[in-house]
């Protein structure tokens, strides 16, 4: 049976988040942060070696090196499997081009990881804006974890993930699940490692291919939520109907 969950009006989807017995303390105006309970057991069920290696030197700014710093600080009380060092791109310029430090890398502040499946790198700007999700996400693809990943579709309206349901998009990415934007009609189809599409809310028809697109998906075994505001039109209905559910 296909999972298809219809909601009407607002719904509020995000997973409790546990705290632990370790607390930081941001003193860079962040405020207080608790990695997540699904963080620290994917650490601490890590298998597989990862090196960290920071760019932060003195002009760094200040926000980016203590956050930074601090986040891997507490990273390392739940694996061991992860070893930390800094490098000075400005005393070692040939290791910093070796690790793929880049200016930007170089002038905002920048952090590699490096494991058994390859490297990637998070940017300052990104350690202050995703903070403990930016860091797993590295660790788990270094490793060769895959993640899950949760397409909200656009083009009709919907509300935004990045405002309007913003927590919604933070609980899901504190559950350890990637988050992105679809639009159905300006792609390539519903990719491949869709794990379940969300439309939240629309106020637009939906096109004929759409339609098409989606019951594709569903008769694949797809996992849809639609979050529907009264009165929809006949487009939502026709697709709904098409899987026995009825809207009036």
């Amino acid at each position: 049976m296909v999972g298809v969950s219809l909601f009407f009006g607002i719904i509020l989807f995000i997973n409790a988040i546990s705290v632990g017995s370790f607390h930081r303390f941001d003193f860079t105006g962040l405020a207080q942060f608790t990695l997540t309970s699904q963080t620290k057991r994917s650490l601490k069920q890590l298998e597989k070696p990862v090196e960290i290696i920071t760019f932060f030197t003195p002009t760094i700014p200040h926000q980016v090196r203590l956050y930074g710093q601090s986040l891997l600080d507490e990273y390392k009380l739940y694996s061991d499997q992860l070893t930390l060092r800094n490098l000075d791109p400005d005393l070692n310029p040939d290791q910093a081009r070796q690790y793929g430090l880049n200016r930007f890398g170089a002038q905002y502040g920048s952090v590699v990881f490096r494991g058994e499946t390859g490297q990637t790198q998070v940017y300052g700007p990104q350690i202050v804006g995703e903070a403990e999700h930016a860091f797993t996400s590295a660790i788990l693809q270094v490793t060769g974890t895959k993640q899950k990943r949760i397409y909200f579709i656009t083009g009709h309206g919907e509300h935004s993930i990045q405002n309007d349901y913003s927590k919604a998009r933070g609980g899901l990415k504190d559950n350890l699940f990637l988050v992105g934007e679809l639009d159905l009609l300006n792609g390539f189809g519903i990719p491949q490692d869709a794990a379940a599409l969300v439309i939240p809310g629309p106020n637009k028809d939906l096109d004929n291919r759409e339609i098409k697109l989606l019951n594709e998906y569903l008769e694949k075994d797809g996992k849809l939520l639609i979050l529907l505001n009264p009165d929809p039109s006949e487009s939502w209905k026709q697709l709904l109907s098409e899987w026995r559910i009825d809207v009036a």
